[in-house]
């Protein structure tokens, strides 16, 4: 079949390929069906002579890409064939667990809610606790540092979310507990979103929100 197209009603995944997940329209299915992205670190499937690998940041937002819609993603490494992996490769992996070791929660927990067509920004709730949810902030870059030495500077910017129904008690970034200023307008959240510190870049910014009720 198709990339994203369900085929026989037995499989219980849908896969993407390389290719970014979709929503899938479960209804009508007997069963949950999950989709799943298969991706490479390089050009090619398994171990090669290779030094082009694709950027971290690029991962990382391929992985949110993936959640936002409720799908899992496949990150495929080539081993040697004496079962070691190659210096670069363990690199990138250290990398995105280190992005993980901070924002881990939102990925396992986190469930589809809130995403748009304007802005790739995202909002997803909590599985386990209904009082939770979390916002996804693409590329913040660098909000603070001297313009002397800072090679990107992002300051600080207004962001809408509609569909927020439920109140929002508070938003706090996952990486530093700071809170994010915020207020509500009927069901739509406006946000204060900060980039990162001058030195500090973890590509995608995650923040827990508490709901009331």
């Amino acid at each position: 079949s198709k990339r994203g197209e369900l085929g026989e009603p037995e499989i219980d995944a849908v896969t993407y390929e390389r290719g970014m997940p979709t929503p899938i329209d479960r209804r009508g299915h007997a069963k949950y069906v999950a989709g799943e992205m298969c991706e490479t670190l390089c050009e090619h499937w398994g171990v090669g002579d290779d030094i082009n690998f694709k950027p971290v940041c690029q991962l990382i937002e391929e992985i949110c890409e993936c959640r936002k819609v409720g799908a899992n993603m496949l990150l495929n490494i080539g081993p040697n064939g004496d079962g070691t992996v190659s210096l670069m490769q363990q690199g990138i992996m250290e990398s995105i667990g280190r992005w993980m070791r901070s924002y881990g929660d939102a990925i396992y927990n986190g469930r589809p809610w809130l995403y748009y067509d304007h802005t790739r920004d995202f909002i997803m709730k909590d599985a386990h606790d209904t009082s939770k949810a979390y916002l996804f902030h693409f590329n913040p870059g660098a909000s603070s540092g001297d313009a002397n030495v800072s090679l990107e500077i992002n300051e600080s910017k207004n962001s809408a979310f509609a569909g927020v129904e439920c109140k929002v008690k508070s938003i706090a970034w996952m990486d530093s507990g700071k809170a994010v200023p915020f207020r509500q307008d009927g069901d739509t959240l406006i946000t204060r979103l900060d980039g990162y510190p001058y030195g500090q870049n973890l590509c995608v910014r995650v923040a827990v929100m508490e709901l009331a009720g």
